[in-house]
């Protein structure tokens, strides 16, 4: 005989959630939110007709800022300024193992958990410094950052806090180093700019610290300094641009991403850049994985572009990948072609797409093999 399971299920599902940010005395941000869940049924898993079930959460957060301000007279520095912003956050969550006889179904359900109330606590430190000639000053708005962080489960009774996270960013910025020439002015590199950045990150065990040993774990740290400029080029077949698409520049959201692309890169037609990722667990100096990457993007043409990248283990000395990559822009239309070397395999990709459209209008193909 031929046997029919047939089961159904029938519910539905409310939201209600208000959330209010207020300035108290100009200087303290707080925020207030509460989240509310419920939840009808036709029946639960102990088939009792008419199953109703609900959750809620609420939590709360105060952060305010700290500043002190140091400047300096007959100095290359004009002014350091120091930025400390506490944050402190609460949590709530009630118990909601009650819940554990209803159906979750599709988007119909509500939270099946224990009690909870956590206590999260942010330290930032932000450093910023003024340099130059009264006039043509130069800001660094985030020279240096350090923030620190951790939480509390207020429900557990040993050891409630967990790791404290460090993050640390370095930015000086970037240098303008003027103009090179060539052959007695002919050929000049200009608009040279040098950048550099780099960041560090670890964890540290609060019942571990001692006086003498800070017990940072998880270290990473990672730098990268590109050198970039532009230099003079011919353009080839500069026909006038089409207009057919420019009512539809504002409708592709793939657009404002590729000009943003071109206002970070700004007037620059090459650069090289090379970054270093290190990470140990408990020393740096004595790392367990180290690579490095490295960059050349340049213009052959106003038209052409070549870009080469590849991806090196400095433990192992071994070539991980390389991507040579051709881009060539026709107008309103682009072709991209990337090859990849990575392990023992190839891969290339050739892709034709509308700047304006990319999404829209995009043709390609591509294929991979062993070597």
């Amino acid at each position: 005989g031929i046997r029919m399971l047939n089961e159904h299920h029938l519910g539905i599902k409310q939201n209600a959630g208000i959330s209010h940010n207020s300035n108290l005395f100009g200087w303290l941000t707080l925020g207030k939110n509460f989240d509310y869940t419920e939840a009808w049924m036709d029946r639960d898993r102990n088939d009792d007709k008419f199953a109703r079930g609900y959750s809620w959460t609420a939590s709360a957060n105060a952060r305010f800022n700290l500043y002190g301000l140091r400047n300096f007279k007959n100095f290359p520095i004009n002014s350091i300024r120091h930025i400390i912003t506490p944050n402190i956050g609460y949590s709530y969550r009630p118990d909601t193992r009650k819940n554990s006889d209803l159906y979750s179904f599709g988007s119909i359900g509500v939270s099946n958990s224990q009690e909870a109330s956590n206590l999260t606590f942010n330290l930032d430190n932000t450093w910023q410094m003024k340099y130059g000639k009264k006039g043509n000053e130069t800001k660094l708005n985030d020279l240096l950052f350090w923030r620190l962080g951790t939480n509390a489960n207020l429900k557990k009774k040993d050891k409630p806090f967990s790791n404290i996270a460090h993050t640390l960013y370095f930015k000086p910025g970037s240098f303008n180093l003027g103009t090179l020439s060539f052959n007695e002015g002919k050929y000049k590199l200009s608009s040279l700019k040098l950048s550099y950045s780099s960041q560090f990150s670890a964890s540290q065990d609060p019942y571990k610290i001692q006086w003498d040993k800070m017990n940072l774990r998880n270290q990473y740290f990672s730098q990268g300094i590109v050198l970039s400029g532009s230099a003079p080029y011919n353009r080839y077949f500069s026909a006038p641009k089409n207009k057919s698409f420019e009512d539809f520049e504002n409708s592709d959201s793939q657009k404002s991403v590729l000009e943003y692309m071109q206002e970070t890169a700004g007037t620059n037609d090459w650069s090289f850049s090379i970054s270093q990722n290190i990470y140990a667990d408990k020393d740096i100096f004595h790392s367990a994985t180290s690579s490095l990457r490295s960059s050349l993007t340049c213009k052959i043409t106003q038209n052409w572009r070549l870009s080469y990248t590849n991806y090196y283990n400095l433990k192992t000395n071994d070539m991980l990948s390389q991507t040579l990559s051709f881009s060539r822009d026709l107008h309103c239309w682009k072709m991209d072609v990337n090859i990849t070397l990575r392990n023992d395999y190839w891969d290339y990709r050739i892709s034709l797409f509308n700047t304006l459209l990319p999404d829209a209008l995009r043709f390609q193909t591509h294929d991979s093999k062993r070597y």
